[in-house]
């Protein structure tokens, strides 16, 4: 059975939010991001992203926390092995607010594509 008819998107929140000009002898933009599974029970899921974007100019970082209801029992293996197709709500709202922030700390935006490539998972968080 597929893991999206396991699970249910509750709600993808934001977090926390930085961002300021800086001066850096970054020639290109540098993202980054980390991801985790932060939590599997019977009844949710929570992963963790991190974001971080930085230029000559400045640097943003961003955190948010997917939040799935568990429909049918899974395994963080079976979370895991999903982890791109789980993140793309996240990944899209990531992609517009960096366009958003950015324009509004440089003027001019940066468009990112919501995909999670690149992605290195973080420490795992007991909770």
């Amino acid at each position: 059975m597929s893991i999206h008819k396991k699970l249910k998107l509750n709600t993808v929140c934001l977090m926390k939010v930085s961002g300021e000009l800086i001066k850096s002898g970054r020639q290109s933009l540098q993202p980054d991001m980390h991801v985790g599974v932060e939590k599997v029970s019977e009844e949710v899921v929570f992963i963790g992203v991190q974001f971080h974007l930085e230029s000559r100019n400045y640097q943003l970082a961003l955190r948010w926390l997917v939040h799935y209801d568990v429909l049918e029992p899974v395994t963080r293996d079976e979370v895991v092995a999903e982890m791109n197709s789980l993140l793309i709500p996240c990944l899209q709202q990531n992609s517009i607010l960096v366009g958003i922030l950015t324009e509004k700390i440089v003027g001019q935006p940066v468009v990112l594509p919501p995909v999670a490539k690149g992605t290195k998972p973080k420490p795992e968080v007991k909770h």
